[in-house]
Order: C-alpha cells, then sequence, then structure tokens
C-alpha cells in the first residue's frame, strides 16, 4: 500500500520487528565481541610498560 497524506507505509513501521536473528548468527556476533575486546586488551598491554631495553651504561 501506498502512504497517505504524507503517512508512513505500514509495511515500514514494524520492519524491526520482522527482523529475525539466529541463533548461529547470534553466536557468532559474541564470538566477535569477545575476540575484538581480546584484541582491544591486547593493544592496551604493552602501552602502560614503557621500554625495557636498557643501555648498558645507564644502569
Amino acid at each position: 500500500l501506498a502512504p497517505r497524506d504524507g503517512g508512513n507505509d505500514h509495511v515500514h513501521l514494524f520492519k524491526h520487528l520482522a527482523k529475525e536473528v539466529d541463533e548461529e548468527d547470534e553466536a557468532f556476533q559474541q564470538k566477535q565481541k569477545e575476540e575484538k575486546k581480546k584484541l582491544e586488551e591486547f593493544r592496551a598491554k604493552p602501552q602502560g610498560k614503557g621500554p625495557r631495553l636498557w643501555k648498558s651504561g645507564k644502569r
């Protein structure tokens, strides 16, 4: 149906309700979130420590 008088088409109003998420998709999204979290932790870890190499004359 066409929208009337500038209103929204009723099909589009409930479009977000019709979206189905499979269990596989949900598991995949969860896996991606975990990988992203691990990557961020890995990147943040070395930043706070500073250089490990010392020059022999500065000890």
